[in-house]
């Protein structure tokens, strides 16, 4: 399932790169950032990218998994 996330990420991102000011592109970030952290999270800790209901948490829910699970680098910005 990564590997499809990943794929719509990418699709996304490249249409962007494209034309970031056509018809639709805010709704196609907020595709692109979704599959993205998903693929993200999916990797890192597999099973918490999804909802109790089965449905894909929103980026905000996701980055809450990467703030909660992930490991912090110390000595950053």
């Amino acid at each position: 399932m990564t590997s499809i996330r990943a794929y719509h990420y990418a699709r996304c991102a490249a249409i962007l790169g494209a034309d970031h000011s056509a018809a639709g592109a805010a709704a196609v970030f907020d595709q692109a950032l979704s599959n993205g952290l998903a693929a993200i999270v999916e990797r890192a800790w597999p099973g918490e990218e999804w909802k109790r209901e089965g449905l894909l948490k929103s980026a905000a829910e996701l980055l809450d998994v990467v703030a909660r699970s992930a490991e912090p680098a110390g000595g950053g910005i």
